[in-house]
């Protein structure tokens, strides 16, 4: 066995796990970034239907605020999920 066989034998595997985890990672987040735009879409499409004064106390209660950090919250936990699914973490 020539050293140029052993080092492609032992690099092999490791490049096919990286691989692997930013194809999965990859596909996952754009997915849940797709998702998570529809989201957002959904909610602002509902609250353009309300009325000018509730849409301006919920405003001023920071609720559009709220929304996207609890769907960033969201995007992080499945982005660390992904890096504990394929021990990057």
């Amino acid at each position: 066995m020539t050293w140029y066989t052993w080092v492609i034998a032992l690099v092999s595997p490791v490049v096919k796990k990286v691989l692997l985890a930013l194809g999965v990672g990859i596909i996952t987040y754009t997915g849940f970034d797709l998702m998570i735009g529809q989201i957002q879409g959904y909610i602002n499409n509902q609250m353009s239907g309300l009325a000018t004064e509730v849409f301006q106390t919920i405003s001023l209660m920071g609720v559009p605020e709220s929304f996207g950090i609890i769907l960033g919250a969201y995007a992080s936990s499945a982005a660390l999920m992904q890096a504990k699914r394929f021990a990057l973490l």
